[in-house]
C-alpha cells in the first residue's frame, strides 16, 4: 500500500501544476530539452523515446500532483509508469537526472510564480515519486524474469491484467 504525497507538498506545487497542465506539450518539450542536456545518450538504449518518456513522465506527475485518488492509487499509476519506463530501456541510475530536469523545466515555465519554497516542493514531490518509479522498475524487470522462466514472451505478463481505467488516469492513455 503507498502513500499520497505531503499534503503540505501538494498545496505548494498546486498552482504551478494546474498551469503545466493546461501547457503539458510546452512542458514535456521543456522536460526533454532539459533531459537531452543532463543525460548522455551512452546510458540509454539506441532506440530511446526520450519524447515520448518525458510526454509519460509530465503525464503521470502532473495528475499525481493533482488528482484526489487515493495514496495506493497514485502510488500504483507511479509504480506502472516506472515499469514502463523500463520497458521503455530507461535505466534507474538517470532519475536524479529526472529531478534536476523536471526543477529545471518547472522553474523556466513558471518564473513569474517561482520562489525557493515552490522549487522545494517540486524536488520533494519528485522524491516521494523516485522510489515508486524505481519499485515499479524492479517489479517490471521480476515480472519478466518470471514469464521467461514460464516459457512466455517478456512482457505478456501483463497482457490482460483486467484493469478498468479512468479517463483522466494516465495509465489509460
Amino acid at each position: 500500500m503507498g502513500q499520497a504525497p505531503d499534503p503540505a507538498v501538494l498545496a505548494d506545487i498546486r498552482q504551478s501544476a494546474g498551469w503545466l497542465t493546461r501547457h503539458d506539450e510546452t512542458f514535456a518539450r521543456q522536460l526533454y530539452g532539459e533531459m537531452t542536456r543532463l543525460v548522455p545518450g551512452s546510458s540509454l538504449p539506441p532506440a530511446f523515446a526520450m519524447e515520448a518518456f518525458c510526454r509519460r513522465m509530465v503525464r503521470t506527475l502532473l495528475w499525481a500532483a493533482l488528482t484526489d485518488q487515493p495514496g495506493h492509487v497514485v502510488t500504483d499509476v507511479v509504480r506502472e509508469t516506472g515499469g514502463q519506463n523500463w520497458r521503455a530501456g530507461f535505466p534507474d541510475e538517470e532519475y536524479a537526472n529526472v529531478a534536476h530536469a523536471l526543477v529545471q523545466a518547472v522553474r523556466d515555465l513558471t518564473s513569474d510564480d517561482w520562489s525557493t519554497s515552490t522549487g522545494s516542493a517540486w524536488v520533494s514531490f519528485f522524491l516521494w515519486a523516485w522510489p515508486y518509479l524505481t519499485d515499479g522498475a524492479w517489479r517490471e524487470s521480476a515480472r519478466d524474469v518470471s514469464t521467461e522462466r514460464a516459457g512466455s514472451p517478456p512482457g505478456e505478463a501483463d497482457a490482460g491484467d483486467g484493469q478498468i481505467m479512468a479517463l483522466d488516469d494516465p495509465r489509460s492513455r
